[in-house]
């Protein structure tokens, strides 16, 4: 009887292990997800805003094939007002 609540205990303690190191690489695997979601809104909302940054340029484009282009602040902060302004930017990730 002590050989095999001896024997039980092993199991239980293997048992144990085996589901912490399962909800550890669980964890792990959630954590990695998470974090590359968030890279991708945040690379996806990037693309967003210079696609908007850069629309009236890329639109005018083949009227400015002689001439300089600089974005500065000011550029930035006129094209980008209104998604400043809005505090749902939501709509703005795709």
């Amino acid at each position: 009887m002590i050989r095999a609540a001896a024997r039980l205990l092993s199991f239980v303690r293997s048992a144990l292990r085996g589901i912490a190191a399962g909800k550890a690489t669980t964890a792990v695997a959630v954590a990695t997800i998470g974090v590359t979601l968030v890279l991708v809104g945040a690379f996806l909302l990037l693309v967003s805003n210079m696609e908007r940054l850069l629309d009236e340029l890329s639109f005018s484009a083949p009227e400015l094939s002689e001439k300089s282009i600089t974005i500065d602040a000011v550029y930035v902060e006129r094209m980008l007002a209104d998604i400043v302004k809005n505090e749902d930017l939501s709509r703005y990730i795709l």
